[in-house]
């Protein structure tokens, strides 16, 4: 490609993947090649308030219900496609509810089809109700109380896709890196569920699965890879075969991941023991409406003085 500059006209070749750069053959990346490299974020706030605009402008839509501010705030990391997306997707849901206008129901709607899959037709019975009331409200109290960085915008007990129901806890800023505090409380969110439903019904269930995986999962980076853990291992010990990492420090690095669960489910539980009224409180009205909204949650808390600046 470097042969070209001696013409005339030049010509500029651009490549663009979302591969990671080490799979890319090297002689690619030689100069005079793909030497020069741009790296395209996702839109920042501002940025995705713009591509609401945007993309809002090709629809009809009920401007009194849909705040593009708070849009933009609850889809941190989605792409100028997925905003498309959303918007694309409420205005069919509108169509198939004989509307005219999307409203900020089309737009959650959409949003929740988008991420979890269509609504099932499934219905609980009053027991397996109630439990999946209290998994979803100890994510909520959890998130609301222990992770103020991060956002409750909805609560839901309805089944979609392969969950029984689910906690929209966008994060409220862009990060680049995750640090350890951040780590912690991804684990906190996901043992949520678990305290709750060990506080509430005496046993868990097996909705805890996904959970597990999040905050185990986490938890073993944090010790693995990270040097996170209290033991005072450090080292990416994912960089070498396992073969080469002796017993002795894989029992220590386990030792880590289970100090660090445990260490999350406590401080949950005792918070969730602590809040049991408004862990009642939350779960009754999940089990009345199925489905809470972001400002119905924020009434919730205020009601037991926990209320967020916003």
């Amino acid at each position: 490609m470097d042969g070209l500059k001696e013409k005339d006209l030049n010509i500029v070749i651009i490549g663009a993947t979302n591969a990671p750069e080490n799979i890319l053959d090297i002689a690619l990346l030689r100069p005079g090649r793909f030497d020069r490299k741009i790296y395209v974020d996702k839109p920042n706030l501002e940025d995705r308030q713009k591509l609401f605009t945007y993309y809002l402008k090709g629809v009809e839509y009920d401007a009194a219900t849909i705040k593009v501010d708070r849009l933009a705030r609850i889809c941190v990391g989605y792409s100028p496609a997925d905003i498309a997306n959303i918007i694309k997707e409420a205005a069919l849901i509108a169509v198939r509810n004989k509307k005219q206008v999307i409203t900020a129901k089309e737009i959650d709607d959409a949003r929740e089809r988008i991420a979890l899959g269509i609504k099932r037709r499934f219905k609980y019975g009053a027991e397996e109700k109630l439990q999946t009331a209290y998994h979803e409200a100890g994510h909520a109290i959890t998130t609301y109380l222990l992770v103020p960085k991060k956002d409750v915008f909805k609560v839901t007990i309805t089944p979609r896709g392969h969950t029984g129901g689910a906690t929209w806890v966008p994060e409220r800023e862009e990060f680049l890196i995750e640090n350890q505090n951040q780590l912690l409380d991804q684990i906190k969110i996901s043992l949520g569920s678990y305290a709750a439903e060990k506080l509430k019904l005496g046993f868990s269930t097996a909705g805890v699965s996904g959970d597990f995986n999040t905050a185990f999962s986490t938890a073993h980076n944090m010790a693995w890879r990270f040097g996170m853990g209290k033991t005072g291992l450090i080292g990416d010990f994912h960089a070498v075969d396992n073969k080469y990492i002796s017993e002795e420090t894989k029992a220590r690095l386990d030792i880590d991941v289970q100090e660090i669960m445990q260490t999350c489910l406590k401080e949950v539980e005792e918070l969730l023991k602590k809040e049991d009224a408004l862990l009642e409180r939350l779960t009754r009205e999940l089990v009345a409406k199925e489905e809470l909204n972001y400002d119905e949650i924020e009434a919730i808390f205020k009601e037991f003085g926990k209320g967020r600046a916003q």
